[in-house]
């Protein structure tokens, strides 16, 4: 059964919500994976000693547009008059939490005539929507909150603001935070599993943290910053020297280090079969081509625009500039998503609509065989899996 791939996962959110739940199976994560890349401490905690042994903490890659250097010829974005301006950054979801922050503003507004909040990401109509829809209304703050949708140039149109607010029950490590901080903003972010917004945010220094859920507090922390210039100068300061840890070039490296290190470990008795699969793939290429490339699998549900989906993205990139065989594995493909790098090889794990006709169980064992045929097929000496029933699936196949 077993094909001796090594397989490296990626944990990108708490594992509380996506590996409680299956205890069999992460243990069997644990025990089979070749490594690990998390992004926290706290996330890698929750795993046996066994897992975080061959682990990596690794952080996300800061978009490039949004380094200081990208930015000096950048159009100053929308002005705002004077008017104080709060954004948030996120898919409108009961996770983002963002009714939090609609309910510390309202403890707030009168203090702060002018202040208005802008929240970007897409969500509109869906349920969480509804909610804060409805509490706008109730509140009479219509006129002072704003749903901007999804947005490609951020890095123009939040560059003005006063301040950035996180109000998340739950993240991986937030790259709107990131974003956020490493262009210079103001920022409070809620102290949620699984460590993110703690690892990013030197309390007091280079922002706030407040408690998941407590609107009250954060109501409090965004009057501090908005009632105090000096304060939020120097927040904006501090917050801003993160760009140097999170490079998108030093962190595609630590991936491209560990990788090696994984594919190399897998040592002499695995030599014959790399080799084996060499062969099979020159019947595909050019001999010279297949002979000198490696294959590096990538694994993700779909390339909607997610964060993670936008790490793994810029990983096929960098991996095939580096000379990497690179094939995307996705179930679907959608309307709205990342767009594949030229080069880059897409394949759907679906299966069809025929071959889904039956029950639970038989779809499931579609869909099982339809993936480990890719692996049978492509032979990868290397699969990076990204976010939990993906990483429970590859362990599987």
């Amino acid at each position: 059964l077993g094909m001796k791939i090594p397989l490296l996962i990626s944990v990108r959110s708490d594992p509380q919500i996506d590996y409680a739940p299956h205890k069999f199976l992460t243990k069997r994560m644990e025990k089979r994976a070749a490594g690990c890349v998390f992004q926290t401490k706290d996330a890698q905690a929750f795993f046996g000693e066994r897992l975080q042994r061959k682990s990596r903490i690794i952080w996300n890659p800061i978009d490039e547009k949004y380094l200081p250097e990208n930015r000096k010829n950048a159009d100053s974005g929308e002005k705002d008059g004077g008017d104080i301006v709060i954004v948030t950054v996120g898919r409108i979801t009961f996770e983002k939490n963002q009714l939090m922050l609609l309910k510390a503003f309202n403890r707030i507004k009168d203090k702060f005539p002018s202040a208005k909040v802008r929240i970007y990401g897409e969500g509109e109509g869906g349920d969480a929507w509804k909610e804060m829809d409805a509490y706008i209304r109730q509140n009479k703050i219509t006129e002072r909150v704003e749903f901007m949708g999804q947005c490609s140039s951020l890095e123009k149109e939040i560059k003005s603001a006063s301040l950035f607010v996180l109000p998340s029950n739950y993240e991986g490590m937030s790259n709107a935070l990131m974003e956020a901080m490493v262009m210079g903003l103001p920022v409070i972010a809620t102290d949620c599993p699984c460590g993110g917004c703690a690892t990013l945010i030197e309390e007091g220094v280079s922002g706030f943290l407040v408690p998941t859920g407590d609107d009250e507090k954060l109501a409090k922390a965004m009057e501090r910053v908005l009632s105090d210039k000096e304060l939020a100068g120097r927040l904006s300061e501090n917050a801003g020297k993160l760009s140097e840890k999170a490079k998108p070039q030093r962190i595609y490296e630590e991936w491209k280090n560990y990788v090696e290190e994984l594919t190399g470990n897998y040592g002499s008795g695995q030599k014959q079969c790399m080799e084996e699969r060499m062969a099979k793939q020159e019947a595909k290429q050019e001999a010279k081509q297949g002979a000198e490339q490696k294959i590096i699998a990538l694994y993700i549900g779909s390339l909607s625009k997610g964060g993670a989906e936008r790490v793994i993205i810029n990983l096929a990139d960098y991996f095939q500039h580096e000379g990497y065989r690179v094939l995307l594995l996705t179930a679907r493909v959608d309307k709205e998503e990342y767009r594949v790098p030229e080069g880059v090889i897409r394949l759907i794990t679906e299966p069809n609509e025929k071959e889904l006709a039956g029950g639970r169980v038989s779809n499931f064992a579609a869909r099982f065989r339809k993936l480990r045929n890719i692996w049978k097929q492509e032979q990868p000496d290397i699969v990076l899996s990204f976010i939990g029933k993906n990483n429970m699936m590859a362990i599987l196949t």
